[in-house]
């Protein structure tokens, strides 16, 4: 067996690496996109604890809006896409949340990567613009 996708836990990678040490690991794509979503939220949460010193409230748009973070960009009307520029206009003052949400954005594109070369290409993308937006939310990507 070449290449194993499993669940990103410590325990399955130990097991994995004992009975198939010479074995890749991959994380299944399930797993790998509720983190990125997991990622998204973290960010706007902290965001929004250290600009207004408390959680989201129904009066703040980051958490009106909280499910539009987690949607495909690609799957966004013009009118939701409106309405999460307009949110993170109001409720991004760092830009941290709009980076987190370009991170999470790249994941499909490198889940159906037509080759290995390809899929190295974006992942490397994918690195840059996680070092690049110096998050420790965005590091566990």
């Amino acid at each position: 067996m070449d290449v194993v996708a499993i669940d990103p836990s410590a325990a399955f990678r130990k097991a994995l690496r004992e009975q198939l040490p010479h074995a890749a690991v991959s994380v299944d794509a399930f797993h790998l996109v509720k983190l990125a979503n997991d990622m998204v939220t973290q960010v706007r949460q902290r965001v929004v604890r250290e600009a207004k010193g408390r959680r989201g409230r129904l009066e703040d748009p980051a958490w009106v809006n909280r499910r539009l973070l987690l949607r495909a960009g690609d799957t966004l009307s013009p009118r939701a896409l409106a309405r999460l520029t307009a949110t993170l206009r109001a409720d991004d003052p760092t830009d941290e949340i709009g980076a987190a949400w370009g991170i999470e954005e790249q994941l499909p594109a490198l889940l159906t990567s037509g080759s290995l070369t390809e899929s190295h290409e974006r992942r490397m993308r994918l690195g840059v613009s996680v070092l690049a937006a110096n998050m420790p939310e965005t590091d566990r990507l």
